[in-house]
């Protein structure tokens, strides 16, 4: 069970049992564990954020247009959203560090296809191939805190990852600049690979754990998979590519939807089903899922708006526009331990409340700032927007690993990641439609902080919503501890 700080306790003998095992096979000194698991979550970051640099010099060689070229990543991004839950489900059954290994292979397998494809079309389906592997990469990570890190630190290592994500998203833009103006385009992918092989040598030094769900008892459940795997990418084809326009989009997304809840009705039914959903609602883990969609929402509006804003509006070079926008991921790197020692120390509830609330604030400061004050308000806002992820991201994610029972934690991590993917990719969509909105009510001179305006009033309204719902989360959780 969880105490009011949201942390276990151990409450029969047999959960006792269970506890002094797990910590008689922990490492007294767990220090390469967690460099490992941070490292590849970074790397995995790092796989999105450093091609992108790559993408107009892939473009000029294959004679692509920008819009084609960005399959290039879009596969990256839609095969990890589609995979991370199969990935942690089968980590539960053969051991997170087999499926841990077996991924990081595949990522530096794929990366290599990428540095030497001939054609573009080899390129994007290693790519896709690139994804899968990242998906373990970043999912894996979180579901093993909690079999390698004490109880009152898994706060602490929660933001550790959280500082390697940010790390992987910062250095991507300066490093890959550095290595596309010296070794061109291949070259990054060629990075991507020696760095992946690290993390593989790393893996196996130091990652070795058991499966937690005897694999005698579990089947596979195909027929699920095939309609999350099914509605995943119908719903990321509709946001992402808009085929027919916006009316064809949302007759994809009502067909993704529909396809969804034909997977809870299926799942509900099965003896072993992909995802529990029963154990999942007792848990009370589903509403740690919304915010996080929510969440990265609003920091892929970040992602997406600002590059225009800075370059065309404030007239920034490549350069500055890329020092400008370092500043938020630095504070967040600065913030991601600090704010799991935060986390140890005081209920996670209440940790992800705030951090959703510094979010919103500065989302309403984009609002206001930038358009008064220039380049320092949009600075100050960026400051006070990623730090707040880091408060929310350790908060949730420990809050939400707390409570996963035990042969279910890779499941819980890879739908963590999977909301969270769900929430660029929307976000990416739906920042990219009011920007261009701004194009049509605006003149020339003001589209660009027009278009900031808008996009970020739409992120602080999906902030708002967000801060209600971890906040009724926080008054159940207070009014049903008297009662155990």
């Amino acid at each position: 069970m969880l105490n009011r700080e949201g942390r276990v306790v151990v409450t029969s003998a047999r959960q006792a049992r269970g506890a002094a095992e797990k910590a008689a096979a922990t490492p007294r000194n767990n220090r390469g564990v967690l460099l490992t698991l941070s490292l590849a979550t970074a790397v995995s970051a790092l796989g999105t954020s450093i091609a992108n640099v790559a993408l107009p010099s892939v473009a000029t060689e294959f004679a692509m247009s920008m819009s084609a070229v960005q399959w290039a990543t879009l596969a990256y991004l839609l095969s990890t959203t589609v995979s991370v839950v199969l990935v942690g489900n089968v980590s539960d059954r053969y051991g997170r560090s087999t499926v841990l290994g077996l991924g990081i292979a595949l990522f530096v397998a794929a990366a290599l296809a990428s540095a030497f494809a001939p054609n573009f079309a080899t390129l994007v389906i290693a790519r896709a191939v690139q994804g899968v592997g990242a998906a373990a990469m970043a999912a894996l990570p979180m579901a093993t805190i909690r079999q390698v890190v004490s109880p009152e630190r898994v706060g602490r290592a929660m933001g550790l990852l959280g500082s390697s994500m940010a790390t992987g998203m910062a250095l991507g833009p300066a490093a890959g600049g550095f290595i596309v103006s010296f070794f061109g385009w291949r070259g990054v992918f060629l990075v991507l690979a020696l760095l992946g092989g690290l993390v593989f040598v790393l893996a196996r030094a130091f990652v070795r754990l058991e499966p937690v769900v005897p694999r005698q008892q579990t089947r596979f459940d195909y027929f699920g998979a095939l309609l999350l795997v099914s509605a995943l990418s119908v719903f990321s084809i509709a946001i992402t590519m808009r085929p027919g326009g916006w009316l064809g989009a949302l007759t994809l997304v009502a067909f993704a939807v529909l396809l969804l809840v034909l997977f809870v009705v299926v799942e509900l039914r099965r003896t072993h089903p992909l995802v529990n959903i029963r154990m999942l609602r007792e848990a009370r883990v589903l509403p740690s899922f919304a915010v996080a969609f929510l969440a990265a929402y609003i920091m892929m509006t970040f992602t997406v708006v600002p590059p225009f804003y800075l370059t065309r509006d404030l007239g920034l070079s490549d350069a500055w526009m890329g020092v400008a926008l370092a500043v938020g991921p630095l504070a967040a790197i600065a913030a991601g331990v600090p704010a799991g020692r935060i986390v140890d120390r005081t209920d996670a509830r209440v940790v992800t409340v705030f951090g959703l609330a510094l979010m919103t604030v500065s989302a309403v400061s984009f609002v206001l700032l930038p358009a008064a004050f220039g380049l320092v308000g949009f600075l100050v806002s960026a400051l006070l927007l990623t730090p707040g992820n880091q408060l929310f991201m350790a908060g949730n994610n420990t809050a939400t690993m707390m409570r996963a029972k035990e042969g279910q934690q890779g499941v819980v991590s890879g739908l963590l990641n999977l909301t969270r993917n769900l929430g660029f990719v929307t976000g990416t969509g739906t920042a990219a439609l009011l920007f261009d909105s701004a194009s049509v009510v605006n003149s020339v001179g003001e589209i660009e902080i027009s278009g900031l305006q808008m996009s970020f009033a739409a992120a602080a309204i999906v902030g708002l919503t967000a801060v209600a719902l971890a906040l009724s989360t926080v008054r159940a959780a207070r009014i049903e501890t008297p009662s155990r």
